[in-house]
């Protein structure tokens, strides 16, 4: 997988609005730390966004569902989109996580090995099948209070 440039930048630089830009390592780690998320894909003419429990694999985030639009898009390859954030009211900050790629239907063997790493579903279902996003892009955004 080939990560955009500005991916490379080190945390602490900043965007053309002032936010902080995070860093590969900064990113993938708040992916891992924050259990529930959402994702972004096109089904029917709409633009379709769903919370679920998620799992970090290296580089791919991968999630559980049953049949239905998001696992038919998966399956056909489609462009789904993934973030987590968190927002601090209070003190005015906050930050944002966002994966940008392509899903896939995990096979049987690459399943089993994602169940274990998944601590607990908070929607399980006995028909439920693997997706994970092979992403072409991981950017991340932090605002750290009043300017």
């Amino acid at each position: 997988m080939t990560i955009p440039a500005t991916q490379h930048e080190a945390s602490g630089s900043t965007d053309r609005r002032g936010l902080t830009v995070l860093d590969m390592t900064t990113c993938l780690r708040r992916l891992s730390e924050t259990p529930v998320g959402r994702v972004a894909y096109f089904d029917r003419g709409e633009i379709v966004i769903l919370p679920v429990n998620h799992v970090l694999d290296g580089v791919h985030v991968a999630f559980r569902t049953t049949t239905g639009s998001k696992l038919g898009n998966a399956a056909n390859h489609g462009a789904m989109s993934f973030e987590v954030d968190n927002v601090d009211l209070k003190n005015h900050c906050g930050w944002s996580v966002l994966v940008v790629g392509t899903a896939e239907v995990v096979d049987a063997t690459e399943s089993a090995r994602l169940e274990s790493l998944m601590a607990s579903s908070w929607a399980a279902s006995d028909n439920s099948s693997w997706v994970w996003i092979r992403p072409s892009e991981i950017s991340g955004r932090e605002i750290t209070g009043p300017r």
